[in-house]
Parts: C-alpha cells; structure tokens; sequence
C-alpha cells in the first residue's frame, strides 16, 4: 500500500508485505515479511522491516504440537540496528473446523538486539501467544494473531507483537 499528501507539507507512506503459508499432516509453515518507510518534508521518519518464519511439528491424532520462531527486526529510529529473536515451545489446537482456527503456544527463547547502542547480549524470554483464523465466506478471512515476550532476567520487561490481517478476494474467476 501506498498513501502521501502535498500541500504545507509533503508526505509519502508505503508498506510491502508478503505472506505464505503450507500445512500438511506433519507440518505447518509460516512466513511473515513487511517493509514500511515514511518520509515529511523529504525526511525519512520510518524505515523498518521484519522478516519472521513459523513452524509447527503436527503431531497426528492430537491436539498438542511442537514448534519453533524465528524472526529479525530492522529499525532505522531503534537504539539498535537490528534484532534476531527466536523460540520454541509446545502448542494446542483449541478449535480446527473448516471456517474457525484457534491455536494457543507457550515456549522458551531470547533475543539479541545489535549495533548502535545495543548490548549484543542474549537476553532470555518466554513466549505466549495465540491465533485465529477465521474463513467468514469463500471471498473473505479475517486473522488475528499476538505474542507476548516477558524477559525472564527482568522483571516486568516484555515485547508484544500483533497482527490483523484482513483478505477479500476481489475476482473469484482470476484468483485475485
């Protein structure tokens, strides 16, 4: 997506996403990748990109399964050129019907922010978080998905991520 205005000031939004995911009787896979930028005046005021994958180890004829996160955050205006954080952990299917997913994860990790004024230090977290799909009709899907990371070293320090992704399929006969 794409926005900007001109007038008493100049300014230019964009964002670029991208996506996947595949799941078989085994194995469950997700990527996630976006870029935003910002600029008033001509100033560049955002400049951010994260980049995450998912996989999930199904386990067949059970509710639970392992499954592991990785992901990279780069960020212009952060005290730290980028960051690499990583779990892994157990998971429950709560509801797995044709239009309503529901998943829940508990795991174990970290995190390590580099450059600029970080301290290149891994710094251990817990992870909770969960997702839900929901396929409203055959043109449109609603997901909702959030994580929270408390680090375990210090209390009271935590990361939330959140993601609300709507699709509309505009033209059934072209897939699009």
């Amino acid at each position: 997506g794409i926005n900007g205005s001109q007038g008493n000031s100049e300014t230019l939004n964009a964002r670029v996403a991208f996506n996947a995911a595949k799941e078989d009787d085994l194995h469950r896979w997700k990527i996630a990748a976006s870029h935003h930028t910002a600029t008033c005046g001509g100033d560049t005021t955002r400049n951010e990109s994260m980049d995450g994958l998912t996989k999930d180890w199904l386990l067949p004829g059970s509710l639970w399964f392992y499954f592991a996160a990785g992901r990279i955050d780069i960020d212009e205006f952060e005290s730290w050129d980028f960051r690499l954080s990583g779990t892994g952990g157990i998971g429950l299917e709560l509801v797995n019907r044709g239009d309503l997913e529901a998943r829940v994860r508990a795991g174990l990790g970290g995190r390590a922010e580099f450059g600029g004024n970080a301290d290149d230090k891994i710094k251990p977290e817990a992870s909770l978080g969960g997702e839900l799909v929901w396929q409203i009709n055959d043109r449109q899907q609603l997901s909702i998905s959030s994580t929270v990371y408390p680090e375990l070293a210090e209390f009271g320090e935590l990361r939330i991520t959140l993601a609300v992704d709507w699709q509309l399929k505009i033209d059934q006969a072209d897939d699009i």
